[in-house]
């Protein structure tokens, strides 16, 4: 089960996304599905390619730990892009995403469910 989290969205902005469930459910087979991996691209990126991507965890919505931050240092690696292992233990998880100098591009992240 696959869950678009962010699409083609602009890059010259910080932003941080809502939380994401860590764990889903499929209403019609009852189901369960937790977070297997998270795949991020981007595409376009012109000035200095400097931003982070930092992935946010949580069990209570209230503390939050800084499970790892990624550098976007390239123009595009959609032939390449970043794909996170995501090891469960937590139940969302979110992303902040801080531009700095970067003036263009797209971010996609989507989010990939077993």
């Amino acid at each position: 089960m696959t869950r678009e989290i962010i699409s083609n969205l602009p890059m010259e902005t910080d932003f941080t996304t809502d939380w994401v469930k860590a764990t889903i459910r499929d209403y019609r087979t009852k189901d369960k599905y937790a977070v297997a991996n998270v795949q991020i691209v981007w595409t376009g990126v012109s000035a200095n390619p400097d931003a982070t991507i930092r992935i946010e965890i949580t069990n209570d919505l209230l503390y939050k730990t800084k499970s790892a931050v990624h550098n976007v240092n390239n123009t595009n690696n959609s032939d390449d892009a970043l794909m996170i292992s995501m090891d469960g233990g937590f139940r969302f998880f979110r992303f902040v995403y801080t531009a700095n100098s970067v003036l263009t591009g797209r971010l996609t992240i989507i989010a990939n469910y077993e």
